[in-house]
């Protein structure tokens, strides 16, 4: 089964899990680096585990964006337009903290999930006229994460860092998995603290994929996160 590069930063705190849950690095990522010198680690997405149209690309993968802090992003071309000549249109959900992907699955993406937990093609996608990017902002929401540690969760719902990827016997009843690092100075906490890294995200994509944003560049947001590009400036350096 071929899943999305991912630390798989998988909170897996879903219930009481006592099966573990520890992901290795994702491997064989191509690496290129864009505007500001921000480095792009991606990997190709097949058709059917969202788009299904084989003739469609798609990427996802990080921006790395600072030491520990790795902005997740997942880029679709545009399908019924010539994809080097769409304009490049950004989502990114609200919350603040809200994952995109919830935009890309159950709002304007090219798939959706059905009942039983497939992904099948959305005929009302935006991707249709243009390029779409789903970021994942800021660091520590949805699949961005800050550095990969093995951990638990105690009954009092804290974070416990383990030397290895063991579950120990003792932390059976909780979940054990591989968590983000949950560094608070890490995690942005305003608006001007979001936007250099969102910046930096949209550097580092459209320096190392400069073909999909030649006709254009659009923001698209929810809620609270359109206060974030009023601090996002130029998306391209001067």
């Amino acid at each position: 089964m071929v899943s999305l590069p991912s630390t798989a930063l998988v909170l897996a705190s879903i219930g009481q899990l006592a099966l573990s849950q520890f992901v290795a690095a994702p491997q064989n990522l191509t690496s290129k680096t864009g505007y500001a010198d921000v480095t792009v680690r991606y990997k190709p997405v097949p058709a059917g585990i969202c788009e299904q149209d084989p003739d469609v690309k798609s990427f996802s993968g990080y921006a790395d964006v600072a030491p520990g802090q790795h902005i997740f992003w997942w880029f679709f071309e545009a399908r019924n337009v010539d994809p080097e000549q769409a304009p490049l249109t950004i989502w990114i959900n609200g919350g603040p903290g809200s994952s995109s992907m919830i935009g890309l699955f159950q709002e304007l993406g090219p798939c959706t999930v059905n009942a039983d937990g497939e992904a099948v093609n959305n005929p009302f996608s935006w991707s249709n006229v243009t390029n779409m990017i789903f970021i994942d902002q800021p660091t520590q929401v949805g699949f961005s994460y800050s550095e990969p540690v093995p951990a638990y969760e105690d009954p009092g719902g804290f974070l416990v860092q383990l030397p290895e990827n063991n579950c120990p016997e003792y932390a059976s009843d909780w979940a054990c998995g591989t968590y983000s690092y949950w560094n608070e100075s890490l995690t942005a906490n305003s608006t001007p603290a979001v936007a250099p890294n969102m910046w930096k995200t949209l550097q580092g994509f459209m320096g190392a994929f400069p073909e999909y944003a030649r006709d254009g560049v659009y923001f698209t947001t929810e809620r609270y996160v359109g206060h974030y590009p009023l601090d996002c400036k130029a998306l391209r350096p001067v």
